[in-house]
């Protein structure tokens, strides 16, 4: 992985920090690969020795103090949505037709 590819898949993970604290950090990192390519280590290198991009991530909301979410809970939620929406339109609404039906009918 290169120095574009690290940082773009970094600033990917830490979307839900705050966008200046984001920045920082991405700076920071950012200066990492500039040493590195000092001292002669070629980018994936560099990428290599920063370590697991997963545990990365996950050090820095920790030591942020915010919960690590992962991208399955906005998938749950969509589907949560779509199957209450599926419920309503084949449940709901025509046991409501069903019921307008009989008290128009009964009159």
């Amino acid at each position: 992985m290169n120095e574009k590819q690290f940082l773009n898949e970094l600033n990917g993970r830490l979307a839900s920090l705050d966008p200046q604290e984001r920045k920082n950090l991405l700076a920071e990192y950012q200066a990492h690969f500039a040493i590195g390519k000092e001292r002669g280590k070629s980018e994936e290198e560099v990428a290599f020795d920063l370590g697991d991009m997963d545990e990365l991530v996950a050090d820095i909301y920790l030591l942020k103090g915010e919960q690590l979410t992962p991208v399955k809970n906005n998938r749950r939620k969509y589907w949560l949505i779509g199957g209450l929406i599926l419920v309503i339109v084949f449940l709901v609404v025509p046991f409501l037709l069903m019921m307008i039906a009989f008290f128009i009918l009964s009159v």
